[in-house]
């Protein structure tokens, strides 16, 4: 008697890949309508596999949003590293970031307002923790790059002390870059009859923000202090980056 063995098809693609193409997939879709009005048969069609594989790597619209946004923290987190790595002085790295333009380090056109929803506790808690976990993850790497750049020796204190003065700048820093970013969204969003690209970035060096940070930096004791000569410098050379 001849047995016959049923072999069931090869996966048209791995995990990693399908993996690959929901994201790729998903930010399209949100592209074509927003970042709340997506489907999630929009993006297996998009995607070229099944809902139900859809499903096996994100389980919500909330699991898509938050997969997306650790994707934008790797894309941003290559363009900081390349910043953080630039021949500057640390008080010109931590200005740095406010002098950038968003459309650089940002990987798609909705990445500043996914950055602000993302932060929503309700949305946090309907993601499934491993995602959820994942977005802890790169957060916690974006803080480290900023640490290691920073924690040398261009301020004037030791060990454990300098290592407190660099978590309050960046502490800083990073609170009013956010809060400045919130509200240029907010002020563009309820003005529907001016144009989108009215957002002010980048940031001109004698901006209001750049000065409080810049009075900010310069409350701390470094041995070089931050000059406006310094400013102009840390500009022409994210420039040059093409990052401004």
């Amino acid at each position: 008697m001849t047995t016959i063995n049923f072999m069931a098809p090869a996966a048209r693609y791995s995990l990693e890949e399908e993996e690959t193409r929901i994201l790729n997939a998903s930010a399209k879709c949100i592209r074509e309508s927003s970042l709340l009005d997506f489907k999630m048969s929009a993006i297996a069609k998009e995607a070229g596999i099944s809902v139900g594989s859809v499903y096996k790597h994100v389980r919500s619209k909330e699991d898509v949003l938050v997969a997306l946004a650790i994707k934008a923290a790797e894309f941003t987190q290559s363009i900081i590293n390349k910043v953080l790595n630039a021949p500057m002085t640390a008080p010109q790295r931590l200005l740095s970031p406010l002098l950038l333009d968003p459309k650089k380090i940002y990987e798609e056109p909705f990445g500043m307002h996914l950055e602000m929803l993302i932060s929503n506790e309700a949305l946090l808690k309907k993601a499934s923790p491993q995602w959820v976990e994942k977005l802890y993850v790169a957060d916690r790497q974006m803080q480290q790059i900023f640490f290691e750049a920073l924690v040398g020796d261009e301020l004037d204190a030791e060990g454990e002390h300098r290592e407190t003065l660099v978590e309050e700048l960046m502490v800083g820093l990073w609170s009013m870059h956010v809060g400045f970013i919130q509200v240029a969204l907010h002020r563009s969003a309820i003005r529907p009859d001016e144009s989108p690209n009215s957002l002010p970035f980048p940031l001109p060096v004698d901006h209001s923000l750049v000065n409080n940070a810049f009075m900010l930096i310069n409350g701390y004791p470094w041995k070089k202090p931050l000059t406006t000569d310094g400013i102009e410098t840390a500009s022409k050379m994210l420039m040059e980056l093409g990052f401004r």
